[in-house]
């Protein structure tokens, strides 16, 4: 043993709790509870995904098509980012999780499927949860999948207002749950409502 210290020596210079029962949880305030609160974050998710799928305004021809219109296109023309695709299995091959993805978004919208495209057969378990009744309630992959590409090749690339202000609602509000846009895709990060339950400011007070 080349070296050796003890736990009071540990402890006085601040590295260890000198005892498990001193350790305080502190809740966060009444507001940041009302903020992070699931109902509040759920119904802010869900605002979004109405805004992205509402119907545009017929006189807006240079505007990007909603979310379910965009998806369907990107499957009947086969198109990919830089390129495009001459068959569905091409398509599938070079992109398998977003071919997925859309599919299933679609498929929630009780939306029709381009016609090359083949039907969204049995779903994975626990991609659907039981009883959902709306996108809203998809597995998490398959929004970060199906969004993703919509915001950065879809409204990311429009230059009109409402196209613009749209992305950055989007991005802002994704990035509450945890998902950051980046220019080349998606990523986790550390989001607002796990920061204010980390630095509630109730451990001021104590």
């Amino acid at each position: 043993m080349d070296y050796k210290v003890t736990v009071p020596a540990v402890v006085r210079d601040g590295f260890l709790a000198p005892c498990q029962d001193l350790v305080w949880f502190t809740g966060p305030t009444v507001e940041e509870l009302k903020f992070v609160s699931v109902s509040e974050v759920d119904a802010n998710f869900r605002r979004l995904l109405d805004a992205l799928c509402q119907t545009r305004n017929a006189a807006e021809t240079d505007t990007v098509p909603t979310l379910q219109d965009w998806l369907f296109r990107t499957l009947e023309r086969l198109e990919m980012p830089g390129a495009g695709c001459t068959t569905w299995n091409d398509f599938e091959r070079k992109d398998s999780k977003f071919a997925e993805a859309a599919r299933v978004f679609l498929n929630a919208m009780d939306r029709e499927l381009p016609a090359s495209d083949p039907p969204v057969g049995r779903l994975p378990e626990g991609l659907l949860p039981d009883g959902a009744q709306s996108i809203a309630e998809l597995h998490s992959d398959i929004f970060t999948t199906g969004l993703e590409r919509y915001i950065r090749h879809g409204l990311r690339r429009s230059t009109h207002p409402r196209d613009i202000r749209l992305c950055e609602q989007a991005i802002d509000r994704l990035h509450l749950l945890g998902l950051q846009i980046t220019e080349t895709g998606s990523q986790a990060c550390a989001s607002p409502v796990t920061r204010i339950l980390g630095y509630t400011h109730n451990k001021m007070r104590r």
